[in-house]
């Protein structure tokens, strides 16, 4: 457990850079002697085994999930990973945490882990600020960022939404969750989830939290919830427990997409390379400035949420997108290598590259159910028959036709532009080409 840890690594990393910079210059003094480790321990071992013991019977009785509306944090643990995570993932209505100074820097909402994209903090300690999703336009929006994003600009919020702040200098959340040392040990620590108005506790860890506090001033870490940390991450074991309330759950539709996982088609791999029939033969045409639209079409979220919603379903990002549901798919990635796009109503494949002079193309249900398969000959000008086309992408089918993007890799210069750059060209598959390959090309209930 302890290699996981940021203890672990504030101890190894300082280390390991001395040595190595010892090592690679043949002189072991050049920064001095290096630095003894004392043995003894930072936690005695009696502290060990009553941390083990508290928090493991704390386990054995301990609810797997607490519902809530929302939660109100006091410990200057919670992070911006949390936030997303509460808001999104768990689906609480709202995330109150109490703020505190900024130890000279401007108050942040929360935890900045990683110390590069801060959320500051309209008012510092004396004050609590409440967290939840909103529209775009509310008035409490949070403006707040310097640099980078918010969650609120990335799946699964749905677009449109923002992150909404407002302040109080009382909390106003039904529950609490709180940490404090144990009276009889300042080394171990206890993270409870309570009822603010009766004290009534629904959860409590105990864990180590005092003396690792007091060693390196770690704040409390909701990272690292397996059961056997428990006596070392006990708000870990707290925050994995809790979990929205049906009205939460219902609310969170306004503003977050539900997430489904697509299993892989159950075919055998012989499957996408045998003899396939029907065959499509689609003339590859040149585009010299289709570079910069291929980078065009690799939309972001928000508008390939906007694509969806024109034409009924889009694929982004190995995400199937359908509006119409509410809902995401995540698309599977193995099999063989190629470009899963959303047309007419359904999932296609298209094989990456072409071997042997064709490459697959094959339509499944939103279920990944196969429903139809061809093979597809690529026509490419004489002077650049050499080149191997590589699937990048498909233009919106605005005219009803699926325009597909290629790259034409190889490395001879007849396959590059003038800047070294691969060639780009697009074939397009016309309507009553899909419809006839869909035709000749259907699947019975056993593949083969």
């Amino acid at each position: 457990m302890l290699a996981r840890s940021k203890l672990a690594r504030a101890i190894a990393l300082p280390l390991g850079a001395l040595a190595l910079g010892a090592l690679l210059t043949g002189c072991p003094d050049m920064f001095g002697p290096l630095p003894v480790i004392d043995p003894t321990p930072i936690v005695s071992q009696e502290t060990v085994r009553a941390a083990r013991q508290q928090c493991q019977a704390e386990l054995a009785s301990a609810p797997a999930a607490v519902a809530l509306d929302g939660v109100t944090d006091t410990t200057g643990g919670m992070s911006k990973k949390d936030v997303a995570r509460l808001l999104t993932e768990v689906g609480l209505s709202y995330v109150e945490v109490a703020l505190r100074d900024g130890d000279g820097k401007p108050p942040e909402l929360v935890r900045d882990e990683l110390n590069f994209n801060p959320w500051p903090a309209a008012h510092g300690a004396g004050y609590y600020a409440r967290m939840s999703l909103g529209d775009e336009g509310d008035a409490d929006c949070y403006t707040g960022i310097r640099s980078g994003w918010l969650f609120t600009s990335d799946v699964p919020v749905r677009p449109g939404s923002c992150l909404r702040v407002t302040y109080a200098v009382q909390p106003t959340g039904r529950y609490e969750i709180s940490g404090q040392a144990l009276p009889d040990n300042s080394d171990l620590w206890r993270w409870r989830l309570q009822e603010r108005a009766t004290g009534a506790t629904l959860l409590s860890f105990t864990d180590m939290f005092g003396a690792v506090r007091r060693a390196y001033g770690f704040a409390p870490e909701s990272g690292y919830p397996l059961a056997s940390d428990c006596h070392w991450h006990g708000y870990a074991q707290l925050m994995s427990r809790l979990a929205a309330s049906a009205p939460a759950r219902q609310a969170m539709a306004r503003h977050v997409v539900q997430q489904q996982t697509l299993p892989p088609p159950a075919l055998p791999r012989t499957w996408y390379q045998g003899d396939v029939a029907p065959a499509l033969s689609l003339p590859v045409s040149l585009r010299p400035n289709l570079l910069e639209r291929i980078r065009e079409r690799d939309l972001g979220w928000q508008q390939s949420w906007a694509l969806a919603g024109k034409h009924g379903a889009w694929v982004w990002n190995k995400w199937l997108l359908l509006p119409g549901q509410n809902l995401i798919k995540r698309l599977p990635e193995d099999g063989p290598a190629g470009r899963w796009l959303a047309f007419d109503g359904e999932l296609i494949f298209v094989e990456q590259r072409q071997w042997g002079g064709w490459l697959l193309v094959a339509g499944f249900d939103d279920a990944m159910r196969p429903l139809w398969r061809a093979r597809m000959e690529l026509i490419l000008p004489p002077e650049v028959a050499a080149c191997s086309p590589e699937i990048r992408g498909v233009e919106p089918p605005d005219d009803g036709d699926l325009h597909l993007m290629w790259l034409l890799q190889g490395a001879s210069a007849q396959c590059q532009d003038a800047k070294g750059y691969p060639l780009t060209a697009t074939a397009t598959l016309r309507q009553g080409e899909l419809r006839r390959v869909r035709r000749e090309g259907k699947i019975g209930a056993s593949p083969s």
